[in-house]
């Protein structure tokens, strides 16, 4: 008797051909579940996953938001506040400005003076600053610092910002 050839499923799998429905209909469910597995722990471990980002150690760091609407004029205003022993590394942010354009500048901040981290940048009347996603980050606190934000005359600029403590 001569064995036929195998029945190729989607995934690459090799069922003989004799093999009794139950279990090609056993073994599609089986591959198909493994691989949708294999997948999802590939994410997680390449850190994208929604809600969080590995941090090359194999722990799982929860994407954090923070909205923020800050006055023009204003020195170190809050946008993420301090956390004990961490960095704020800032993974993706936006900065909308009103009518006039609008300078800012991100700091670190202790309890004395900030420190400038990134900028300054400048939107134009009614302009946007976009920083997409980056999983490095765009820049970060020194560890135990806020992140704040010192902006120029102009309009209030409204901050979207989403990171990790670090």
């Amino acid at each position: 008797m001569a064995l036929e050839d195998p029945v190729l499923l989607p995934d690459g799998t090799k069922v003989a051909k004799g093999t009794p429905r139950a279990n090609v209909t056993w073994n599609r469910w089986f591959h198909t579940i493994a691989n949708a597995l294999q997948g999802s722990a590939s994410a997680a471990n390449a850190g994208q996953v929604s809600g969080t980002v590995n941090n090359g150690s194999g722990a799982a760091l929860t994407v954090k938001r923070a909205n923020v609407v800050v006055a023009a004029s204003q020195a170190n205003a809050s946008l993420v506040a301090l956390v004990a022993g961490k960095k704020i590394r800032v993974l993706a942010a936006k900065a909308d400005s009103g009518s006039t354009a609008t300078s800012f500048t991100f700091r670190s901040k202790p309890a004395g003076t900030g420190t400038d981290i990134a900028g300054p940048f400048t939107n134009p009347s009614d302009g946007t600053s976009d920083f997409n996603y980056n999983p490095q980050g765009w820049f970060e606190t020194v560890a135990g610092e806020a992140l704040t934000v010192t902006t120029g005359t102009g309009a209030s600029t409204t901050f979207l910002i989403d990171y990790i403590e670090a």
